[in-house]
């Protein structure tokens, strides 16, 4: 639910979809960058108040699209920010973590802290491999690619490691 109206959002090829769940019938669409075979957006969008991040891989970069009573507004699109390939980023306290980029890629061995209000990176942690992240209370629970499963903080200062375990082998998809 959105501005208190349920929505369903889709990323297409072209653009991103907010659907009425029980008509199947678009509320509004957003024109992203033109997806091709090389390229895609496959994380979820990230829904927050009345935000919407969206991060894409190969060059599509990130979005943060502010709704209001009809069709987005786009407030940045930056190319080098938050590119979510696979993994969807987490939001907390005006702030998005996440992996950036692609995993197969040293790039997608980063994990970053992004300012909601600019797009600008707070830091960025090279990890071992890349991974997906959800939340777990306060902290964060990443299964990486390697099998490896981490419990860490991650605060606009930092990411702060907890907990780490060995739990399945790899490659890990997820």
């Amino acid at each position: 639910t959105i501005g208190g109206k349920p929505q369903l959002l889709v990323i297409t090829r072209t653009a991103i979809h907010s659907l009425n769940p029980d008509t199947g019938m678009d509320h509004w669409n957003f024109p992203t960058r033109k997806q091709s075979s090389g390229n895609l957006y496959a994380a979820s969008p990230v829904v927050f108040g009345n935000h919407i991040f969206i991060g894409g891989g190969y060059g599509l970069g990130a979005q943060l699209l502010q709704l209001g009573n009809e069709s987005p507004k786009k407030l940045w699109h930056l190319d080098d920010a938050l590119s979510t390939l696979y993994a969807s980023a987490i939001h907390d306290g005006g702030f998005l973590y996440g992996f950036h980029g692609h995993p197969g890629l040293a790039e997608g061995r980063r994990f970053r802290c992004v300012e909601v209000a600019s797009g600008k990176v707070v830091w960025e942690e090279v990890q071992s491999g890349s991974g997906t992240v959800t939340r777990s209370g306060e902290n964060l629970l990443m299964l990486m690619d390697t099998g490896e499963l981490v419990l860490d903080k991650a605060t606009p200062k930092g990411l702060q490691i907890k907990s780490r375990a060995q739990i399945v082998g790899r490659p890990t998809r997820s």
